[in-house]
Parts: structure tokens; C-alpha cells; sequence
């Protein structure tokens, strides 16, 4: 009896049944999105934030793009649902389809230039910061309109920084 009751707790964080601490696996809900994460690699997110982010990567697809999350934070300590936040970035899988979205340099199998890397703690990481090349401004712009969409606030002065807003 324990044998299959352990079995089926497997089975339910294979198929995105949230553990005991609301938080799904987010390969679970979204297995295209592109985890680039230190330590164990494992992105646990709460629910609503992993099927957002499976829907951004569903509009992303046809254009060529992936999603890619390179950290995780099930909880931001100054949201008050709880409702998790990401470091992101794009990267270009089908440079052509891309273009119909994007601008500047778009070759296969790369990020997407956005002007900086993830993480650097530096005045152009600003979302705006009008010191950048019109097409990564122009980018920063774009992918800010997509996770808005999909109920996502930026963190202004980190363009990866996003935080799922409160169900409304």
C-alpha cells in the first residue's frame, strides 16, 4: 500500500499536481521553456506562474523563440499573494520566423541580444535605459509588452526580472 501510495506521488509532480507547498515543477506545467538554473536545476514555481509561463512559450513558438529561465523564486518577499517571479531571456531557435517579431542580429540557437547579460547589476540592465542600439531597446520593449500580456511585472532597472502579478 505505501509502495503505491510513494508511486502516485511521483505520478502526480510527473503530470504538474502541486506538493505540499503549493509549488509545481515547472517542467511539469511548461516543459518547453529552457531551464538554465544553478544547483539542483529544478524550477519550482507556484502553479498560476508555470502556466503563465507555458502560455508565453506557446505565443513564442510559432515565432521561432524559446524561453529561457535562468532563475526562480517561488515567492517574492515583496509580493504579497505569493505569486512568483523569474529571470528570463529569449533564445533565437528559427532566426527567419523571429524577425517577424524582432530586430538586429537573430541567429539560430542564440540568445537574443539584449544588451547585457542576466544578472549584471548595472545602469544599462534598466529595462529602458535609452544607452543601448535601437533594436535591443526595440527588443526589451517587445518582450516587456509579452509578459505583460500574460500578467507578468518587470523589475525597471533588471529587463529579466519578472514578477507574476496578483490574480485580479
Amino acid at each position: 500500500m505505501l509502495a503505491l501510495a510513494g508511486a502516485l506521488a511521483g505520478g502526480c509532480a510527473q503530470w504538474g499536481t502541486s506538493t505540499g507547498s503549493g509549488l509545481v515543477p515547472l517542467a511539469s506545467v511548461a516543459p518547453g521553456v529552457q531551464q538554465a538554473l544553478q544547483g539542483d536545476g529544478s524550477c519550482q514555481l507556484p502553479r498560476a506562474a508555470a502556466r503563465s509561463l507555458a502560455d508565453v512559450q506557446r505565443e513564442l513558438q510559432p515565432l521561432g523563440l524559446q524561453l529561457r529561465v535562468h532563475a526562480c523564486y517561488p515567492a517574492e518577499p515583496a509580493a504579497s499573494q505569493g505569486q512568483g517571479a523569474v529571470d528570463l531571456a529569449l533564445v533565437v531557435l528559427d532566426g527567419v520566423r523571429a524577425r517577424e517579431a524582432l530586430a538586429g542580429p537573430l541567429a539560430d540557437g542564440q540568445d537574443l541580444d539584449l544588451g547585457t547579460p542576466v544578472g549584471l547589476v548595472d545602469p544599462l540592465s534598466a529595462t529602458g535605459s535609452g544607452e543601448l542600439a535601437p533594436d535591443v531597446q526595440r527588443n526589451r520593449q517587445w518582450l516587456l509588452q509579452l509578459m505583460q500580456r500574460h500578467g507578468w511585472r518587470n523589475q525597471p532597472q533588471q529587463w529579466w526580472h519578472y514578477t507574476l502579478q496578483a490574480a485580479r
